[in-house]
């Protein structure tokens, strides 16, 4: 475990305790709320593949917290978990847990809520200031029009070891986060890179490409392996140093190498257009005026691929009825940037949330 402190002295009306458990990393924080604010005063990082439970994960960090404030009362505790939830269950869709909240609440001694990943995302949003480049990088139209948000739907999409999607809404006095497992919508090919790739995955796994298979870090995995069966010749010092680590390190060391060596390049270049038309696919479904999000460490950590001409942005403007292709263009995309968003997303909806004395969960 790894302990991040950033004030664990601050004070506040309430404090919350709050995970992410993710396919590659699980994270804890100890939250604070003051009014409408949510503030972290320390984190707790895990690699999921190190431990044996979630609940192995939580009592480590609420062990950790009260250690070092024994006095502290933290009355609830929220958990994204990536994958659908179920009457406060979870079966993780990238590892091998299933997150229980009833057996939390009884293993930790306060009562836990088990929510999606992307929900989480999703009340996170409107934490973020639009204007901070800290929390958020808006990625401009071709011609540079950068439009502003307006309207009430928020949307989410973002790739790191799956693919999720998520949408808020803004209701007079609050929020609602509507539940999806977007990632796994059908992936359709749109020029002929895109179709050739569809039909060679959808040979090999026999059913049909999802996003996810495509747009995230086993996307591109699967890029990488069309683009060097089109390239042939030597391997490049590049590949085999990818091919010499576990599948979970390769995509970070393909954008590594991505300014460097052609091969990467071509991969980050056709990654970030997939991205792009998935983008503008849920950017149709929910119409997103307030903004579309992408979220997850890839694009965070891929800025300037994402920025450049050709790339994301021309995909995501494609279509064929002008209306369409208007609409799309009134509506603002970030990257965000700030890492802490699913865990202060997390407060934040165990705050709106009903609870059980409210007639809902926890």
């Amino acid at each position: 475990m790894d302990i991040i402190w950033i004030d664990p002295e601050a004070g506040a009306e309430e404090h919350i305790l709050v995970g992410d458990a993710g396919g590659t990393n699980t994270s804890f924080a100890l939250a604070g709320r003051s009014g409408r604010r949510h503030f972290l005063l320390g984190k707790f990082l895990f690699r999921t593949r190190d431990l044996g439970s979630l609940g192995e994960a939580a009592a480590g960090a609420l062990g950790e917290i009260l250690r070092l404030r024994p006095s502290l009362r933290i009355r609830r505790c929220c958990i994204s978990a990536a994958g659908p939830v179920k009457d406060n269950v979870c079966r993780l869709t990238n590892a091998p847990w299933v997150a229980d909240g009833g057996e939390l609440s009884r293993r930790l001694g306060i009562p836990t809520r088990i929510i999606n990943d992307f929900t989480a995302i999703a009340y996170g949003l409107p934490l973020l200031d639009p204007a901070d480049p800290r929390a958020l990088t808006p990625i401009p139209r071709e011609d540079g029009h950068l439009p502003s948000p307006s309207g009430t739907v928020r949307a989410v999409i973002g790739a790191g070891t799956g693919l999720g999607v998520g949408c808020l809404v803004e209701t007079g006095g609050g929020f609602l986060a509507i539940p999806s497992e977007g990632g796994h919508i059908d992936f359709s090919g749109f020029d002929r890179e895109s179709r050739e790739l569809v039909r060679e995955l959808e040979d090999r796994i026999g059913g049909v490409a999802e996003a996810e298979l495509l747009v995230s870090g086993l996307g591109l995995l699967n890029i990488r392996d069309m683009v060097r069966r089109r390239r042939g010749g030597p391997v490049s010092p590049a590949m085999r140093e990818i091919d010499g680590v576990g599948d979970d390190e390769k995509p970070a060391l393909i954008s590594a190498w991505a300014d460097r060596d052609p091969e990467c390049a071509e991969i980050m270049r056709l990654f970030t257009r997939f991205y792009g038309r998935v983008a503008a696919n849920i950017a149709t479904v929910f119409l997103p005026t307030a903004g579309l999000y992408l979220a997850g460490g890839i694009a965070a950590k891929n800025r300037d691929w994402f920025l450049r001409p050709g790339g994301f942005m021309e995909a995501f403007s494609l279509g064929y009825r002008r209306i369409i292709r208007d609409i799309l263009r009134e509506i603002p995309v970030y990257i965000v940037r700030d890492y802490s968003i699913s865990l202060l997303g997390a407060a934040h909806a165990d705050t709106v949330l009903p609870r059980d004395d409210e007639g809902g969960t926890p």
